[in-house]
């Protein structure tokens, strides 16, 4: 037969060490420093971004400076690849623009998640 001594979970800490304290709000010093190295990890992603969209602008704004009506030639022809080269370029940046949107949804989501299993279990450990 079972006591209700055999249902309870004994825990031994020692005297000398103390459990930290739950915190249930988040300062504005930690805050900021989450925003600032997430921008850190981010810079390099956006300097990728605005180069594709300033190379794509870059190409399209003087490809037509190419194209002379007196030379007979492919100019037209070159047009047409350089056209198509500039949205090869706007495209790589809407892609990253994409990939950058779904990296930082999922650091964020995955943080929040992370915080609250870590506090779920301390909480259940008190």
């Amino acid at each position: 037969m079972k006591s209700e001594d055999d249902n309870e979970r004994v825990v031994a800490i020692p005297a000398n060490i103390s459990r930290p304290k739950l915190k249930w709000k988040i300062s504005v010093e930690e805050a900021n420093k989450y925003g600032i190295d997430v921008l850190k990890g981010i810079i390099p992603f956006i300097v990728i971004i605005a180069m594709c969209f300033y190379v794509s602008e870059y190409i399209t704004d003087n490809s037509e400076d190419i194209f002379d009506p007196n030379n007979e030639g492919d100019g037209e022809n070159i047009i047409k690849v350089l056209d198509f080269t500039s949205d090869l370029f706007n495209l790589a940046g809407w892609i990253f623009i994409l990939a950058l949107s779904i990296g930082l949804l999922h650091k964020i989501l995955g943080d929040v998640l992370l915080r609250a299993f870590e506090n779920y279990n301390r909480a259940r450990q008190e």
